[in-house]
């Protein structure tokens, strides 16, 4: 998709060229929380500084912390409880639910997502922001055949949505190194109008994931590392994850290579 294609209400956001101004987390919550992401200058100009992504991002990773846990938790409660939570094992959503709060907080503090918002599915948000009669109501299809019913977003959704709109009009390896946006998918929310936001919010909540829930040592080091407090095997998981987004931004790039050479294929041949 073109970048010019999503500018289909409105006039497309584009970066302000002045100086970076820091925006604060109640800043962004404020923005998040309002109808349909209401422009607001306080937010609208300003591009997130440093610290500010920092403070945004560990709000994101504790809003799905507490997601997660409030899903152990009544699934406990119910008669059948899931087998996974948001991808995460009943043995590893359960670990989280015991956390202390401080231990929670040291976890909410990793220097990446801890959750997955589809960002490296490039198909999966075409067909998201893409217009449509039916709205933000229709089910969302994909090459992989998933899908994906778009939902009201919760809070911390609408907020890390916010912080995915802010960190792609930057540029550079922000987006990827924090949210794992691979450069097709920061294309898309490059050129996304503050029109789509809300939608985009809406299909970001019925794609909440674990990241890497599948991987066989991520999650249960890192929550070895919290519960032992122990800060080397902490900063050793934290480098296992920059690998990891690593590892993804080349299998995206090999993928999008192969579907490119099919496409010319199909043309030419």
């Amino acid at each position: 998709m073109e970048r010019s294609a999503l500018a289909v209400k409105g006039e497309a956001v584009v970066a302000s060229r002045g100086r970076v101004r820091r925006l604060s987390t109640t800043a962004i919550e404020e923005a998040a929380s309002a109808p349909l992401f209401q422009e607001r200058p306080s937010w609208q100009a300003g591009m997130l500084g440093a610290t500010g992504v920092a403070q945004a991002l560990a709000e994101a990773n504790r809003g799905f912390l507490e997601r997660v846990t409030a899903r152990v938790t009544a699934g406990s409660a119910s008669a059948g409880a899931q087998p996974r939570v948001f991808g995460l094992s009943t043995d590893h959503a359960g670990r989280l639910l015991r956390l202390l709060p401080a231990e929670r907080e040291t976890l909410a503090a990793a220097p990446f997502a801890l959750f997955d918002l589809r960002f490296g599915d490039a198909v999966f948000w075409t067909s998201a922001l893409a217009p449509r009669e039916g709205g933000v109501g229709e089910t969302l299809s994909t090459l992989s055949g998933a899908t994906v019913t778009p939902m009201a977003p919760g809070r911390w959704v609408r907020a890390s949505v916010v912080l995915a709109w802010h960190l792609a009009q930057r540029g550079g390896l922000a987006a990827a190194l924090t949210l794992g946006m691979t450069p097709a998918v920061q294309a898309l929310w490059c050129g996304m109008p503050l029109s789509l936001l809300e939608p985009a919010a809406a299909a970001a909540e019925g794609a909440v994931l674990a990241r890497w829930a599948a991987h066989p040592k991520f999650w249960g080091r890192m929550l070895a590392a919290v519960e032992r407090r122990d800060a080397t095997g902490l900063q050793a998981v934290r480098h296992l994850g920059w690998q990891l987004l690593a590892t993804d931004g080349l299998r995206s790039g090999l993928a999008r290579r192969r579907l490119l050479r099919e496409a010319v294929g199909a043309r030419t041949g």
